[in-house]
């Protein structure tokens, strides 16, 4: 979902346009087809379905296509469909959008926190960049990997396996 922000006086222009915007009222020279009745052709218009049983010829031609392949409720809106009115159904609410917007929010001010926690273990896998300088506390373990550079001092104890 996004959220919109729209000044009060541009909502409230656009309402004021909507009657213009979607005009809605029956096409009065729309017909589609015609059948005998008491002698002579009855031709169905927008304002026949409103006559004799107006909820059964509604649901019956408001779905139907006239000869010239137009929806009768395209003719007929305002019989077929119903007319929108110029006011929300219900007012605009104030909460928050269950998840983020596209765009950032901006803030002149830090955050309170880091926006992610330091991870809990070290990375596997070396950086791409290695530090420039060495560590400030060295550990006491030996080195799982052997080293490229030779060592400055001797060990202290002789090595387990020869060198290759």
């Amino acid at each position: 979902k996004y959220t919109m922000i729209v000044p009060k006086n541009t909502l409230l222009l656009a309402l004021a346009a909507l009657p213009y915007a979607f005009a809605c009222s029956d096409d009065l020279s729309f017909t589609f087809g015609q059948y005998p009745y008491n002698g002579s052709l009855e031709t169905r218009t927008c304002e026949w379905l409103t006559r004799n049983n107006a909820a059964h010829r509604i649901s019956k031609w408001c779905n139907t296509m006239n000869d010239d392949g137009v929806m009768v409720s395209s003719g007929c809106p305002a019989t077929c469909v119903g007319c929108p009115t110029a006011t929300p159904s219900k007012p605009p609410t104030m909460t928050p959008t269950p998840g983020p917007t596209i765009t950032p929010t901006v803030s002149s001010e830090p955050t309170a926190s880091p926006t992610r926690p330091p991870s809990p273990a070290p990375s596997p896998f070396p950086t791409a960049r290695p530090s420039s300088s060495p560590s400030i506390s060295p550990t006491d373990r030996p080195s799982i990997f052997f080293s490229d550079t030779p060592s400055v001092e001797p060990s202290s104890e002789p090595s387990m396996l020869p060198t290759l």
